[in-house]
């Protein structure tokens, strides 16, 4: 016992020690969470592709092509370098390591906000590690995504205009132009900082001598970050085989960098819309933090009011104007809209237990061994939370799961896939890692928006892309618009698997799980149940014309090769709910892996059909299909 408190004393003077040693000095303060968190994301950063844009934006970065709209000219850049400095890992482990570092130093420039806001080093530090370990937060930060440098940007604009509301140098105004800029390169929503950045310069930008020589070089700094886009223009005229978009001429760069293709989502809010978008934001805010604690958001506001009036406003400004525009926004996958939003309130939090201090007249900060145990608190709070959930150092299922629908294709095939979670990964998986790349995929949502929205995204790049891989398209597109629905709602399918391309073995990866988009109007699995054969063939679904349909016995046979080389994937706890389409993959195994029971069943193997059911209950216990399978067994014995 004795020696326990000897090693508990000697551990709280080291603590004591770093705090001091990171204390002097507020850029060594900021380090400190920064690299906690640093070392935090690159523990639990995925190793591969992920779920969300991770696979597309690879692939793009990988194969010198174009991301999705508006392009992320800066973001692409650092993920370049990184493919050229990181010696180790898949290509998109090494631009998560840019996604990785831009999250770390973003909780490092939120100390420096939380100061700028009067906040003390440890409300700071608590701060910082409640943003780190957010839930939303965090898991954006250990995949290939863009939102993490966005809350970068966005906190050192804030941090800039905070520094010379209190200096007036030019020095802290250029940061926030900087800052501006970049954001402008990378993602369009910073704009909707401007108003509480002019709150936080206040007058100074007019009143203080000479404003000139302030504001023109800040404004041509502004001006400077969207020049970035011109990389993208030259990326597109070198004619790289993804080229979304294909913002080679100025108009198109226009609409591929101001993402005409997604203004459709921006609309004034219904009573309807709000019924669901604000409880939903509750429900984003309660996971993020714990209930107990987002009651500090109140009294923190009072707390930095009362010591800066201006950074308040501001704060509260910027968080309502991102708030209000995530309220016009309808996607689906609006969590990681709110990054900023929880940032702030982090911040606010932290402020909040200042002022309980000072209520409670307990001089916390005083000691640093205290001081070390509050900052671990909030470090250890989240953490706990949220590791096992953010947690992806082991998550290769996304890679393998793509990999598993390639390879179960035939030689020369056709995949037909459906919607960002289903072909980003195959992209990456097919373009990157090399992976069957006698495969033609095609996207059916992709071909559907580039046949008939032309009027959206005139450049038909999708179409153009399937030309390069040998897919017989004609172009243009006519310009009547019955024939562009027609060929958009599966009309150009069609004609592809029944004309062009009907030598060629077709698959697709939906159809059994009933998961049809609602803007459907010739569904394309309901036509091939019409007027083709469909018979599963491991995680993909064979199609065939009637009078070619193959064997039963050889159709059992490639099953049973496929699927004895198939692992059902192991998420073990991670979460998926603030993802586009949170049970695809377990959906798509179960609906799957039940067709091939159905295939043992009839062949009289019905000890291996129970197996399999079993095999699935334990794996997805909730699954209805499942315990309808379970049920159907049990009640219809042999």
């Amino acid at each position: 016992m004795r020696d326990l408190s000897t090693r508990f004393r000697r551990a709280g003077r080291l603590g004591a020690c770093l705090v001091a040693a990171l204390s002097r000095g507020e850029w060594g303060a900021a380090l400190g969470p920064g690299l906690v968190w640093f070392v935090v994301y690159l523990r639990t950063l995925c190793p591969s592709t992920y779920l969300g844009d991770s696979g597309e934006i690879a692939n793009a970065i990988t194969t010198g092509g174009i991301v999705h709209p508006p392009g992320y000219p800066l973001f692409s850049v650092l993920g370049k370098l990184a493919l050229w400095l990181i010696p180790v890992g898949e290509p998109a482990y090494r631009i998560g390591c840019v996604t990785a570092a831009a999250a770390a130093a973003a909780t490092a420039v939120l100390f420096a906000l939380a100061r700028e806001a009067g906040c003390s080093r440890a409300g700071a530090w608590f701060a910082a590690g409640l943003l780190g370990g957010s839930y939303t937060f965090w898991s954006q930060s250990v995949r290939v995504e863009v939102y993490s440098l966005h809350v970068l940007l966005s906190l050192l604009l804030l941090v800039g205009a905070a520094r010379y509301h209190r200096t007036g140098a030019r020095r802290d105004l250029l940061i926030a132009a900087a800052a501006t800029a970049l954001g402008l390169a990378h993602h369009l929503t910073i704009v909707l900082l401007g108003l509480a950045a002019l709150v936080l310069c206040g007058r100074r930008l007019w009143t203080d001598p000479r404003p000139g020589s302030r504001l023109v070089p800040a404004l041509l700094c502004v001006a400077a970050g969207p020049t970035l886009y011109f990389l993208v223009f030259l990326w597109a005229r070198a004619d790289p085989v993804y080229n979304w978009g294909r913002p080679g001429t100025f108009p198109l760069l226009w609409n591929h960098a101001t993402a005409v293709i997604y203004r459709f989502g921006l609309r004034a809010p219904d009573a309807a819309f709000l019924g669901t978008s604000l409880p939903l934001f509750w429900q984003l805010l309660l996971d993020q933090f714990p209930y107990y604690l987002s009651l500090l958001a109140i009294p923190g506001a009072w707390y930095v009011w009362r010591r800066r009036p201006a950074h308040c406003v501001a704060i509260l400004t910027a968080a309502l104007v991102v708030v209000g525009y995530n309220q016009c926004y309808r996607i689906a996958d609006i969590a990681p809209y709110y990054l900023l939003v929880w940032a702030l309130l982090a911040l606010l939090l932290g402020a909040g237990l200042d002022l309980l201090g000072e209520w409670l007249a307990a001089p916390v900060w005083r000691c640093p061994v205290r001081a070390l145990g509050v900052v671990l608190i909030g470090v250890a709070l989240p953490v706990g939370r949220n590791w096992a959930a953010c947690d992806l150092s082991r998550a290769t299922w996304v890679r393998e799961f793509a990999r598993q629908k390639l390879e179960c294709t035939p030689p020369g095939g056709v995949l037909v896939g459906q919607w960002d979670p289903d072909v980003f990964p195959m992209w990456y998986v097919q373009n990157v890692l090399g992976v069957r790349r006698d495969v033609l995929v095609l996207d059916r949502s992709l071909i559907r928006i580039g046949c008939w929205n032309s009027n959206n995204d005139p450049s038909l790049w999708y179409l153009h892309i399937l030309r390069r891989q040998g897919a017989p398209i004609a172009l243009p597109i006519s310009r009547a618009l019955s024939t562009r629905i027609r060929e958009g709602d599966d009309g150009l399918l069609f004609r592809l698997l029944t004309r062009e391309l009907r030598e060629r073995p077709w698959c697709m990866t939906f159809g059994y799980s009933g998961s049809a988009p609602p803007y459907d109007r010739q569904y394309f699995p309901l036509w091939v149940q019409r007027n083709m054969y469909m018979m599963v063939r491991g995680v993909v679904i064979g199609i065939y014309p009637i009078a070619e349909a193959p064997a039963f016995s050889d159709v059992l046979r490639d099953n049973d090769t496929l699927w004895g080389r198939i692992n059902l994937p192991e998420f073990a706890g991670v979460r998926l709910d603030q993802d586009l389409a949170p049970s695809y993959v377990q959906d798509h195994y179960v609906a799957m892996y039940l067709q091939y029971a159905r295939l043992l069943l009839r062949a009289g193997r019905r000890a291996e059909t129970a197996r399999i059911c079993g095999r699935l209950h334990a794996w997805a216990p909730n699954s209805r299909p499942v315990q309808d399978a379970l049920e159907w067994l049990r009640t219809h014995p042999e």
